[in-house]
């Protein structure tokens, strides 16, 4: 029986969470995480294209994706092992 498939979930700071509480912080977080991967991709596909493969730049806007792409995999794991995010799909019910 995992504690994070059940309503409430009491994280380790004792605040309680429900299904119909409002977005916090940490999902706001990972919202904008996802709109900077997305924006750091257009931009390397730019340029990408205006460098012919041959500029640096592809390769600056790659490593920051990658950094990007760390910090929303870090913010979703410290949100369920916190208990700030929970597991809510319809199948592990």
């Amino acid at each position: 029986a995992w504690n994070l498939l059940r309503y409430p979930v009491v994280c380790y700071y004792g605040l309680t969470h429900s299904p119909n509480t409002p977005p916090t912080m940490l999902k706001i977080i990972i919202v904008l995480l996802l709109i900077a991967i997305i924006l750091s991709l257009a931009s390397s596909a730019v340029f990408f294209y205006k460098d012919q493969g041959l500029g640096r730049r592809t390769h600056v806007a790659l490593g920051v994706r990658v950094t990007l792409a760390v910090l929303l995999i870090v913010c979703i794991t410290w949100g369920v092992m916190s208990g700030e995010l929970i597991l809510d799909a319809p199948w592990l019910r």
